[in-house]
């Protein structure tokens, strides 16, 4: 009887380690981030879509969830050569003219932005344009990510920062070593990342613009 009931109770153990360890492979899955990468142009960003040059368009996601935080990232625009804080170049005034329109049709609840002339100057447009005060963040600070998703529900942020910040960025929201440093010479890449489902759910989308 003895023996009976020692193999019960391993028996019992097992199955529960079982249990947990399935439970924690189910959670994994969960959270776990979708990501697509295009080289598409991006003409708009909507209330509900992603529409791109080439007349594709995609759903935004999370559209139907009143929660969900959408965080679109880019880095500043083209910048001189010269100089310890220089200034954007006419190329990088006109992409930061660009991505004003872009977002045209996409009220933001927020502008962030590192402490450079760069990153100010291709923020000042759409700050600008949609009445909105930019805020400052330090790039370098690890728990600028962790705080900036607190009590975020349900709103969309635009995030400007530099070729190495924006990628590390992006990886510590999702969770993932996913995106290198961009390149020195690329201005064209953003990011939008929506986290839904009360943070469960990440979904990450990156074009050119």
């Amino acid at each position: 009887m003895i023996k009976f009931h020692h193999i019960l109770w391993v028996t019992l153990l097992l199955c529960s380690a079982c249990s947990q360890n399935d439970s924690k492979q189910t959670s994994e899955t969960e959270i776990k981030t979708a990501i697509e990468l295009r080289n598409d142009t991006l003409l708009a960003i909507t209330d509900r879509a992603l529409m791109f040059t080439n007349g594709t368009s995609d759903t935004l996601p999370f559209t139907d969830d009143s929660t969900a935080i959408l965080l679109i990232a880019v880095r500043h625009a083209e910048k001189a050569t010269e100089g310890d804080d220089p200034i954007l170049t006419p190329a990088g005034q006109a992409r930061a003219a660009h991505l004003t329109k872009i977002l045209k049709n996409c009220p933001l609840n927020g502008i962030y932005t590192t402490r450079f002339v760069r990153t100010m100057k291709t923020a000042q447009p759409v700050a600008t344009a949609q009445q909105q005060v930019i805020m400052l963040y330090d790039h370098k600070d690890l728990e600028f990510a962790p705080r900036l998703l607190q009590k975020q529900q349900g709103r969309r942020l635009l995030i400007i920062g530099h070729s190495n910040s924006i990628p590390k960025l992006v990886n510590q929201i999702i969770g993932e070593d996913r995106f290198e440093a961009i390149g020195d010479e690329d201005y064209s890449n953003i990011f939008i990342v929506a986290i839904g489902n009360n943070g469960q759910s990440k979904r990450v989308i990156r074009a050119r613009f």
